[in-house]
């Protein structure tokens, strides 16, 4: 599973348009399509599809479509992303990564209108991009001619972005609270359904929608031990059965169990088990033949 946007950061099809490395806008152009990639949105992001169609499909089997001429706003979360031809047209999308520090700077001034309402859903779709075109298409013209982006000068035009949104669907800063929060899950099904994913505690907390606080307590009374101590058992046990079951390589098998970092994965492994996993391959195979 890949981490977004950290891992398209330096592929060949994404082009960088602006980032202070917590907001990003990114523009990606496929020459094929990419199909049902697993990866976890770290951060809320609103993903406009100018080529193609994009479907994602979230935690709870909802399918989620972005046709060409349309945007769609994600909170972070889970996801398999597919990028679509239609037409043999190509793929191609901006994506507009936001940090968490800009979303709360805009709640806290944000125009809630009154008498709205809205229940909780998984994302906010628009069907009107004409005005975040503009203002992409605005952005892309003056960069150059500034010698030296400043931090501020990138939260700015997140802001800005934020406000347009905003402008176009009155229920967007609700929606935003809503997505701030997190969905709640039980945890005890999402954990062991997720344990493998390369996630820290506090994304964990996020998607089951509790506090750091909140999940470790509950964590604790559900499953008698702390995350972390629980996930690095958890993801050793499983790399253990997949190395003397399947022909992966151990890099592979780090990744496929929670390890971005396969030196700590292997590190970790050879403390719980006294010996590395590529010993335990060489093991495995002269016992086998």
């Amino acid at each position: 599973m890949i981490s977004i946007p950290q891992r398209l950061l330096h592929q060949p099809f994404i082009q960088q348009i602006l980032s202070d490395g917590n907001s990003f806008i990114l523009k990606k152009q496929l020459s094929e399509p990419a199909v049902n990639r697993e990866g976890y949105i770290s951060k809320a992001v609103l993903s406009m599809v100018t080529k193609g169609c994009q479907q994602i499909t979230t935690c709870e089997e909802q399918i989620i479509q972005i046709p060409a001429g349309t945007m769609t706003f994600l909170p972070k979360g889970l996801y398999n992303v597919s990028d679509l031809f239609t037409n043999n047209e190509g793929f191609e999308s901006i994506l507009f990564f936001i940090s968490d520090d800009v979303i709360t700077h805009f709640l806290e001034q944000a125009p809630f209108a009154s008498g709205v309402s809205l229940k909780p859903t998984s994302h906010l779709s628009f069907v009107e991009v004409s005005l975040v075109m503009g203002y992409f298409q605005g952005l892309v013209r003056i960069l150059p001619k500034i010698p030296l982006i400043q931090p501020a000068f990138i939260q700015l035009k997140m802001l800005e972005l934020l406000y347009l949104l905003a402008a176009q669907n009155t229920t967007f800063p609700y929606f935003l609270c809503q997505a701030q929060q997190g969905a709640s899950r039980n945890i005890k099904t999402f954990m062991e359904a997720n344990y493998d994913k390369p996630l820290r505690v506090e994304d964990y907390a996020y998607l089951t929608g509790k506090s750091v606080s909140t999940f470790r307590r509950e964590f604790k009374a559900r499953f008698d031990n702390t995350p972390q101590k629980w996930l690095i058992e958890k993801r050793l046990d499983k790399a253990y059965q997949v190395l003397i079951e399947a022909e992966s390589s151990v890099t592979q098998i780090a990744y496929d169990t929670g390890y971005d970092n396969v030196s700590h994965f292997i590190k970790a492994f050879k403390k719980k088990f006294q010996l590395t996993p590529k010993q335990l391959l060489q093991e495995h195979k002269n016992v086998k033949y």
